[in-house]
């Protein structure tokens, strides 16, 4: 499993996240715009293979943001940008890492330079989604982690069932997963 995040900050769901003891994951790429990934975001996660981070300077991590593994993941390689592997091996959470590679692998593209527009939000009963991307199948979580939804896309998503509040759109596209906010009204 691949997942790909982007916007500045993955801070809503601390030891709640829906990723946290995810043993399928393996790819995780880092979009140019986060800044902050929370702790315990990716706690127990200790499968993953590869981490592959655009931002040039570290996105703040803590302690457990990949917790739960020993001092660092089995066999995780750290992919950063040209000019940036000082800065990784210098940054909290980041210098635990035992293999941090200076340069991305090749055909490796940041998802979060494809836009991709959710409509209305706040949203009432439907929600709509815009994207350059072939979009494959979306969830939706409550802000908690718990999967509500999860439905090959249509052109659109029924959400009258769910009640007011903040959820959480995973997006699986045909070239990896997003992942957005958006209210119910």
């Amino acid at each position: 499993m691949e997942l790909q995040l982007y916007g500045r900050t993955l801070n809503a769901w601390g030891s709640e996240s829906p990723f946290k003891n995810k043993t399928t994951l393996k790819t995780l790429i880092i979009g140019n715009h986060i800044t902050e990934i929370s702790n315990y975001s990716f706690y127990g996660c200790c499968k993953l293979e590869e981490i592959i981070s655009h931002p040039a300077i570290p996105p703040k991590i803590y302690a457990n943001t990949f917790g739960g593994c020993g001092k660092s993941i089995p066999n995780c390689t750290v992919y950063v940008p040209e000019g940036s592997l000082h800065l990784y091996k210098a940054a909290e959470g980041w210098k635990d890492f035992d293999n941090i590679i200076e340069g991305l692998p090749a055909g490796i593209s940041d998802v979060s330079n494809n836009p991709m527009q959710i409509y209305p939000n706040p949203a009432q009963n439907e929600i709509f989604i815009k994207s350059d991307l072939q979009i494959e199948k979306i969830e939706i979580y409550s802000i908690t982690g718990a999967l509500l939804i999860s439905e090959k896309f249509k052109g659109k998503i029924s959400v009258s069932t769910l009640t007011q509040g903040i959820y959480l759109l995973k997006v699986y596209t045909d070239k990896g997963v997003m992942i957005r906010k958006f209210l119910k009204e």
